[in-house]
């Protein structure tokens, strides 16, 4: 996935605010929940910087912290304790945004690129699909391979999504079209 990650985070947020649980009428809220899910779809990729400007593509940048089930796993039992004590909605439902969105992008990354969903009790990446290689330019690989038909689908229903959302039906009673 490359662009595919936030149209996902989007769909599934919109998702998670008609939920009786999230939906509780505060407009400010459902905000700051709305646009820390989108931040969680994409946030695992902020290793591209690692990975492009300090490491010097010697690791997959599948390899780092940010790609790393587990950790999430650990940090969101850690918000919703903290959560807990505190007796923070806002913070329970913040972290569930950030952190479902997390495992969306990692699901999706799962399915050509390959996630350590086992790590720690094993070090094997798990892996749906190969993309075949026939081009010598990775980003030509994976653009052909169909799976970026899937990602175009996302995108897609993202923007419908949005469009529905965004734009009021026109009122079929009103007949001056005022």
């Amino acid at each position: 996935m490359f662009i595919g990650h936030v149209a996902a985070g989007y769909i599934w947020t919109k998702l998670l605010l008609k939920n009786r649980v999230f939906n509780n009428n505060d407009h400010k809220q459902q905000f700051i929940y709305f646009w820390t899910g989108i931040l969680g779809s994409f946030f695992p990729d902020i290793d591209i910087f690692h990975f492009y400007l300090i490491d010097g593509r010697k690791h997959l940048h599948h390899s780092y912290w940010t790609h790393m089930p587990f950790f999430w796993l650990i940090a969101l039992c850690l918000l919703l304790l903290i959560s807990m004590i505190r007796k923070n909605k806002n913070l329970r439902n913040a972290s569930i945004f950030f952190i479902s969105n997390i495992f969306i992008h990692l699901l999706l990354d799962t399915v050509a690129g390959g996630i350590y969903w086992l790590y720690p009790f094993s070090k094997g990446m798990v892996t749906l699909l190969e993309v075949p290689v026939k081009s010598t330019s990775w980003i030509f690989n994976f653009v052909f391979f169909w799976t970026s038909t899937v990602e175009g689908i996302l995108i897609i229903l993202a923007a419908l999504l949005c469009r529905k959302e965004s734009f009021p039906k026109i009122n079929q009673n009103n007949k001056s079209g005022r």
